[in-house]
């Protein structure tokens, strides 16, 4: 254990800066505190010495970018990738679960003019699509609804009473 001269916090050992095998004075935190206080006061001499690097070095700095940009690229493809193949998944066990197919689903979402059955928002000013409304007791569809609508139902656990019981509040 040691006590950090910046916070005067006894902490572990290894929650120390270390700096030439040895442990410093105050703790990685305060070190943290430190290094971006440092970084603020000499902005401007860290910006100069960047751009010499980078004038003395042009080549490695360009090849060093490219790599990051490649790497950057990969990585947010694979992403993009990723989140169609989930949205792909979670469209077919969707579909899937309330036993209606994809045809089905657009025929209901012609039928209701692709608005939302009880706020009547149209798809085109909401972020999601039309959730598949469905009666709990016997898993069949009821309609197409919005984010906000689907879950308001559920919140009132599809209960017609509570729902007039808060029509009438709101009503008052």
């Amino acid at each position: 254990m040691k006590k950090c001269k910046d916070c005067n916090e006894t902490k572990d050992i290894s929650e120390f800066a270390v700096m030439h095998g040895k442990p410093l004075t105050y703790c990685l935190d305060c070190k943290k505190i430190r290094d971006r206080a440092y970084y603020k006061k000499n902005k401007e001499r860290f910006a100069l010495a960047t751009k010499r690097y980078r004038e003395a070095n042009h080549e490695a700095f360009r090849e060093s970018q490219k790599r990051s940009d490649k790497k950057y690229l990969s990585l947010e493809s694979n992403r993009i990738k990723h989140n169609q193949q989930q949205k792909a998944k979670a469209r077919k066990n969707r579909f899937s679960k309330y036993a209606i197919s994809s045809e089905d689903y657009e025929k209901l979402f012609e039928f209701q003019g692709g608005k939302c059955a009880i706020c009547k928002k149209h798809q085109d000013k909401l972020s999601r699509v039309l959730h598949i409304d469905h009666s709990h007791k016997t898993n069949k569809v009821r309609g197409l609804l919005c984010a906000s609508c689907n879950t308001g139902i559920g919140l009132f656990q599809d209960n017609p009473e509570l729902l007039e019981s808060a029509k009438h509040y709101l009503e008052k």
